[in-house]
């Protein structure tokens, strides 16, 4: 494949992911393009509710903010993208139509995943192989800008903590009555139910470590998360509940003021290691080769109990029976002993 020649001082546009936890692993391409190419005038298209993560991220000189999921939303991306001369677009998400709309755009040099029938829509399409398929989403992304001419073997994802950011979050901290490094930051809530571990047995473990280090147990999410709060509210009451209290692009830099985050597979999951906040993350219908946090040993322990039919397809429950507790098999056998064993392990160990 020949290289998409991008002039010095160019533009190229990100078409990014369409999840919290993608667009921070996308972040990795960011920083490769600023190293390699800093001449290159970086752009990206993000749907409204994820832009407030990248408004002070540095080297990202445009946001086009995605609104909404339909036609209108996709004219108005592609208006946008007609209206720049940009010299390559790269696109992340791999739905057909956002596919189409790069081919629509005019962009000379178009870049993204051969999937769902699209590979007529780009110069330069990237094939998803079986061993591409089965590598971390990090990794995955990179493959993306290797047309450029840049080949990083750097997955680590990144988002900026500011000095801004830290006063707002300082004050968050100060306003819910706790201290820095005093507290454990738990995020129950997932995209689907049945993704999501138990939100009781969390609050057990949450009660336990708490109990026996002294840490303060705050609750993070948002409005939606409301139903798994509840729930662990009532196994344990004594938590500081700050879902929906915290918005989005305040969250890594109070997430970089606690002493370690616990959750599920999800986005805050994904940001909390971008700041470098050590985690403990409960895998059950996903893989943790292809979206465990990136971080050293020192600073991840991952809960997982590796059926042989993980990870799925995520069609619940065609695969296998729901618990009682509406849960996959793979959810329903992880205790709350173990998950409290994993985090005074690398309570201890950060």
């Amino acid at each position: 494949m020949k290289e998409a020649q991008i002039p010095r001082g160019g533009s190229v546009l990100l078409r990014l992911p369409n999840w919290a936890g993608d667009v921070v692993m996308a972040t990795a391409c960011v920083e490769a393009i600023k190293k390699e190419r800093p001449d290159i005038r970086i752009a990206v298209a993000v749907r409204r509710h994820l832009v407030p993560l990248l408004n002070d991220y540095p080297g990202i000189n445009e946001v086009i903010t995605i609104e909404g999921k339909g036609l209108r939303a996709n004219f108005y991306l592609l208006a946008k993208m007609r209206g720049v001369k940009y010299d390559a677009s790269i696109v992340f998400a791999k739905g057909f139509r956002d596919g189409l709309i790069a081919r629509l755009s005019g962009i000379p040099a178009r870049i993204g995943y051969s999937v769902n029938s699209r590979k007529p829509f780009f110069t330069h399409p990237v094939d998803m192989t079986e061993e591409l398929w089965n590598s971390h989403h990090a990794l995955q992304f990179l493959e993306l800008i290797k047309p450029l001419g840049i080949s990083s073997t750097d997955p680590r994802p990144f988002l900026p903590v500011t000095e801004a950011g830290l006063r707002r979050a300082k004050g968050i901290v100060s306003g819910l009555g706790i201290e820095e490094r005093g507290f454990l930051v738990f995020h129950i809530g997932a995209s689907k139910f049945p993704r999501a571990y138990h939100a009781e047995r969390f609050a057990e473990a949450a009660a336990d470590v708490g109990g026996r280090s002294g840490m303060k147990i705050v609750l993070v999410g948002t409005g939606e998360d409301r139903p798994y709060v509840d729930s662990f509210r009532k196994v344990f009451p004594g938590c500081v509940d700050a879902s929906g209290k915290i918005p989005l692009g305040d969250l890594p830099s109070f997430l970089s003021l606690a002493r370690l985050f616990v959750g599920n597979d999800s986005g805050p999951m994904h940001v909390a290691s971008a700041v470098g906040t050590p985690v403990v993350a409960v895998f059950g219908p996903g893989s943790p080769e292809k979206t465990a946090p990136l971080l050293p040993e020192n600073r991840l322990r991952i809960v997982y109990s590796g059926l042989k039919c993980s990870p799925c397809r995520q069609s619940f429950f065609r695969d296998c029976d729901p618990s009682a507790n509406g849960k996959p098999p793979c959810l329903e056998l992880v205790s709350s002993g173990v998950l409290t064993g994993r985090i005074l392990e690398l309570l201890d160990k950060s």
